[in-house]
């Protein structure tokens, strides 16, 4: 993967072999690389510096990483890929609610990073329609959804979710689709993590006032059901 021009990684991780490996990955993919040995370190670094893209261990010796992953999705844009030593299901569906974009599990080699990092970093910019027939309108470039006088803000990957059901409105996508719309092709996760961001998707919706409703269809996918339609 080559990052497209010069764009910034964080890397926040405790741990300096860590650190020299991830390092030494994203300078090859040509970002400039900062690093930062704890949690507040990071955070603060990551306001001053805006990455595009932050590596983010779970295991920081004075903030716990999912607290640092919340905090950085009300600061920033950038994308956050999470390393934990655990795989644990529950672990990972607190990674992407917490707002994370993907995630690696120690140890790992540079490819399984690289490829990681391009997964995360691979999305097609494309303008969405302000009016649609959910009546959500998506704005790409600041990533909220809006209905009647009512705005939230996404996380990307909650963008990317609601974008590809809403040009598929009142049609099924599958599992499988919104995960390479979401992550790029090639990508083995679980289902689990597309659930717990639909989960927190839904919620932001209620907020909204929006009666429509993202529907489960076992065994299929999801979809997206206009309000004049949801019982």
């Amino acid at each position: 993967m080559k990052a497209p021009g010069t764009m910034k990684a964080l890397i926040i991780e405790d741990s300096p072999e860590f650190f020299l490996a991830a390092a030494h990955v994203l300078e090859q993919a040509g970002f400039e690389v900062l690093g930062a040995e704890n949690g507040t370190d990071g955070l603060d670094l990551a306001a001053q510096q805006r990455p595009d893209l932050v590596i983010l261990d779970l295991g920081l010796p004075d903030i716990d990483g999912l607290d640092v992953c919340r905090r950085l999705r009300t600061t920033t844009d950038s994308y956050i890929v999470m390393v934990t030593g655990r795989r644990a299901d529950q672990d990972l569906a607190a990674g992407f609610a917490a707002g994370a974009d993907d995630y690696i599990t120690k140890p790992f080699s540079a490819i399984e990073l690289d490829a990681r990092i391009g997964a995360v970093m691979r999305r097609s910019r494309r303008l969405i329609e302000p009016v649609n027939a959910t009546d959500l309108r998506l704005d790409e470039e600041l990533r909220t959804v809006a209905f009647a006088d009512a705005v939230v803000e996404l996380t990307k990957t909650e963008f990317r979710i609601l974008e590809h059901l809403v040009h598929r409105s009142g049609e099924v996508a599958s599992r499988e689709a919104l995960a390479e719309a979401i992550w790029g092709t090639g990508w083995d996760g679980v289902s689990h993590a597309i659930d717990a961001h639909v989960s927190n998707l839904r919620s932001k919706l209620r907020d909204l006032g929006w009666t429509g409703k993202v529907v489960s269809v076992r065994g299929v996918g999801l979809r997206l059901v206009a309000p004049e339609l949801a019982s």
